[in-house]
């Protein structure tokens, strides 16, 4: 039996998922950046090959609860940062609400940039418009949890005081150069395989799975003015979706027959 056929037996598949449902059971009574036990010290302990070992972390790592790093071993990993979708806040608002640190850093500003299809067609504009992608990296105690991608006219960036990045929220920078208020935002959600770039700015491997986000905000007018997407790491990211009494008025009740 090759190695491929047996780390798809059934058999081994059990033994792995064993093995990380009490590691993870452990590692939930261990303190963020602890390090566990060596691949040959949990062979041993779990009576286990070093191949079902480095299986069952991989699911763990996956998970977001441990980092496998060269040369130092398997951290345990600090606990998920939760966002809010539902009521949308802005991340800067979310995080500071819930005593997180989150600093914002500058990766690019790209002046007439190759705009994706979809997002034209958000911004109703064309491909002979000037249109700005500007590209912002978010982290909570220095491990990287999302970027942005943002979307608008060049004419507006010119306006932008970048440099109060990370000191005043984005939503209250960007809006500061609308021509009237924005009063509308959509959102629509997506689970997608991280592209190489992606994959590079977000520090995983190529084709990880990644939730983006990607919203519209419109002025008074409807006129739309600035496409933002947002990219998570679903490893150190969750979600919360709470609906309030007028999201739950407007569902459907099932009635008997």
């Amino acid at each position: 039996m090759s190695r491929e056929d047996y780390l798809e037996d059934p058999q081994q598949v059990a033994r792995y998922a064993a093995v990380a449902d009490q590691l993870k059971a452990q590692i939930g009574k261990l303190a963020s950046n602890s390090l566990l036990p060596s691949e040959d010290q949990l062979a041993r302990r779990f009576k286990v090959s070093r191949v079902t070992i480095r299986r069952a972390l991989a699911v763990l790592e996956g998970s977001g609860l441990v980092d496998r790093q060269r040369g130092r071993g398997t951290i345990v990993n600090p606990p998920k940062v939760l966002r809010s979708l539902i009521p949308m806040v802005p991340i800067e608002d979310d995080l500071m609400q819930q005593g997180l640190k989150m600093t914002t850093e500058v990766l690019s500003v790209e002046r007439r940039a190759c705009v994706p299809d979809h997002v034209l067609d958000k911004l109703q504009r064309t491909r002979s418009d000037a249109i700005s992608a500007i590209t912002l990296l978010r982290s909570v105690d220095d491990r990287v949890i999302s970027f942005d991608r943002r979307y608008i006219s060049d004419s507006i960036v010119d306006d932008l005081d970048l440099s109060e990045i990370g000191t005043t929220p984005t939503w209250i920078l960007f809006g500061r150069c609308a021509r009237l208020p924005i009063t509308e935002y959509k959102t629509e959600m997506e689970f997608v395989p991280s592209s190489q770039d992606e994959a590079r700015i977000l520090r995983v491997t190529p084709g990880t799975l990644l939730v983006v986000n990607t919203g519209t905000d419109h002025l008074q007018d409807g006129e739309p003015y600035c496409v933002t997407a947002m990219y998570y790491r679903i490893d150190r990211v969750r979600f919360s979706f709470v609906f309030g009494d007028s999201q739950m008025n407007n569902m459907p009740v099932k009635t008997n027959p």
